[in-house]
């Protein structure tokens, strides 16, 4: 797998999105949401397979409190690097509900604090 250098960190180019384990996602997705044995094994193999960093986010459904639940399972909470990114509903100018909202985050993930935050752009249709 391919390495990048990122502020003085090694990490390997790939990413493991967690949607899936939060929301019945997909085109493909005939099946629903995940059994938690699955998740458990979809996060060692990426551990396994040199994934050092999963995204999450608050828009997905129950995807970080699963994803904290498996970490913990697995006592790999210290072993990957987590990124979350804000619920669009979120106003970006209320830095109080930031904050409370990235609580929270860390709370559903088990973690006290988070690698990377991302703000999800509102859209809206025309």
């Amino acid at each position: 797998m391919t390495k990048i250098t990122w502020r003085g960190e090694t990490l390997s180019q790939l990413v493991l999105g967690t949607v899936q384990i939060g929301l019945p996602y997909g085109v493909a997705n005939t099946s629903g949401l995940p059994s938690d044995e699955t998740i458990h094994s979809m996060i060692k193999t990426a551990w396994e397979r040199g994934v050092r960093v999963l995204d999450t986010a608050q828009a997905y459904g129950k995807s970080e409190s699963r994803l904290g639940q498996t970490l913990s399972d697995l006592n790999m909470m210290d072993k990957f690097k987590l990124i979350s990114k804000l619920s669009p509903e979120l106003n970006p100018m209320d830095s109080e509900a930031i904050q409370l909202s990235v609580k929270d985050s860390c709370s559903r993930l088990n973690t006290d604090q988070l690698w990377g935050l991302r703000s999800e752009e509102h859209t809206s249709e025309l």
